[in-house]
């Protein structure tokens, strides 16, 4: 059964602190812990981690994996490697047909008008709204004046 190595949540509402345990993968996030290996405050400035570095050495090396926040904190206290992995490839430019450039340029067009329409309505709303405006107030000073 695969152990992992997690934080377990205690603390009060809106208060969170977390104690680093060793724990089978099926067990709740508050559930029963194989071991406790340190703990960590994020309320703190800066956050407050104290960890046992020579069982999480020893629970890795026995081939427990931690989950992502864990690993993070491993990775400050240099027991995990940095993760150097290569950046993913950037996706091919698909070679399009003949008709597919035109109907990709039709669409492009078309969403474009569509942009463009609308600009125009807003514009033409905002200029009625000003007009509206313009014009209580010419109301109002006719009749106060």
């Amino acid at each position: 059964m695969p152990v992992r190595i997690r934080l377990m949540r205690l603390g009060a509402k809106k208060r969170p602190f977390y104690r680093i345990i060793v724990t089978k993968s099926t067990s709740p996030r508050e559930g029963r812990a194989i071991e406790q290996i340190g703990f960590y405050d994020p309320i703190t400035e800066p956050s407050n981690i104290k960890l046992r570095v020579d069982r999480a050495a020893a629970w890795l090396k026995l081939g427990a994996v931690p989950s992502d926040p864990v690993a993070r904190i491993l990775r400050r206290e240099g027991l995990l490697p940095a993760w150097d992995a290569p950046a993913p490839p950037p996706p091919e430019k698909r070679i399009l047909t003949e008709t597919q450039q035109v109907r990709a340029e039709a669409r492009k067009a078309s969403r474009q008008k569509r942009v463009d329409e609308g600009k125009r309505r807003e514009s033409a709303a905002l200029a009625r709204r000003q007009e509206r405006r313009t014009a209580k107030k010419a109301a109002a000073e006719a009749a106060a004046g």
